[in-house]
């Protein structure tokens, strides 16, 4: 068991701008691409998904049902997340200035200000199976984010903004 997971994986803002991009096309694919994912459910997506067991709860799931079917095997996966939200916040502030500089995603400055994907596809490939559950994870999280609204995902992780 990697005991260091989170804490390497939480210091790479580069991998938590890809893990938001990853998140932010899932969303907008689910959406048919009619809107982006809110700039709120970013703030979901880093404490989740660089949580290993739920990352890897997740990660295993197929993509419709996802979330409910992750949270109705792994009960934990709440616990404590109000608190890894706010210890996130600037981690996740940042990775969003790094996939707009990177031109990953753009910002909707309209309310409710959406992440919209500038582009589809990864420009590389990863190496480790920690990232690839990492990616994984944040395909079906964007995914799960989409087909709820942002209040009734709060309600179901028990997150309060």
């Amino acid at each position: 068991m990697d005991v260091f997971f989170e804490q390497r994986i939480v210091q790479s803002p580069v991998l938590a701008a890809e893990a938001i991009w990853t998140a932010a096309v899932a969303f907008l694919q689910a959406r048919d691409g009619l809107e982006g994912m809110p700039l709120g459910a970013a703030f979901l997506v880093l404490p989740i998904v660089f949580h290993r067991p739920s990352a890897e709860a997740l990660s295993t799931k197929n993509l419709q049902g996802a979330l409910h079917r992750a949270l109705a095997e792994n009960r934990e996966m709440p616990v404590l997340l109000q608190a890894r939200v706010e210890s996130m916040a600037d981690n996740t502030w940042r990775a969003v200035n790094i996939a707009l500089a990177a031109d990953l995603i753009r910002l909707d400055q309209r309310p409710p200000f959406q992440l919209l994907p500038r582009r589809r596809t990864l420009p590389f490939q990863h190496s480790t199976e920690a990232i690839r559950t990492i990616a994984a994870a944040s395909k079906r999280l964007g995914h799960a984010l989409a087909q709820l609204t942002l209040p009734s995902a709060c309600a179901l992780l028990g997150v309060r903004f």
